[in-house]
C-alpha cells in the first residue's frame, strides 16, 4: 500500500462573498491557479496569515477618500485605485482549513 499524505486546503471568504456563499482558494490566490493545497499545517496557517494581512490591513485614504496601490503583472505596473468602500467589501470574515490524505499519484499507462 503506498504512503499516505496530508494536504491542506485554506480557504477564505471575503464580506463580497457572504450573500454567494462563494470560498476562495488561498494559495492559488497567492501562489498561481495551479497550487491549490499545502503540505504542512504551519504553511496552511502561514499562507492563510500572510491572505488576510493583505485583505484585512488598514489603509489610509486621501482627501478624496481614495488610495493607490501600485502592482506589476509581468513587465507592466498597474496603478489600482480603491475607497474604503471597496476595502471593506474585500475584507475577510471568515475561513477554514480543511485536510485531507492521499495517496500518491500512480501511473496506469504510458505511451
Amino acid at each position: 500500500m503506498a504512503e499516505m499524505k496530508k494536504e491542506y486546503l485554506v480557504i477564505a471568504q471575503q464580506a463580497c462573498d457572504v450573500d454567494t456563499g462563494h470560498w476562495r482558494n488561498v494559495r492559488q490566490y497567492l501562489e498561481g491557479i495551479g497550487m491549490r493545497y499545502y503540505g504542512t499545517l504551519e504553511a496552511a496557517k502561514a499562507g492563510l496569515e500572510k491572505y488576510i494581512g493583505k485583505w484585512n490591513k488598514e489603509f489610509t485614504y486621501d482627501s478624496n477618500g481614495k488610495r493607490v496601490e501600485t502592482t506589476s503583472s509581468g513587465s507592466i505596473g498597474i496603478d489600482l485605485v480603491s475607497d474604503k468602500k471597496l476595502d471593506d467589501r474585500m475584507r475577510v470574515v471568515a475561513w477554514k482549513i480543511r485536510v485531507r490524505e492521499v495517496t500518491p499519484w500512480e501511473t496506469v499507462e504510458v505511451s
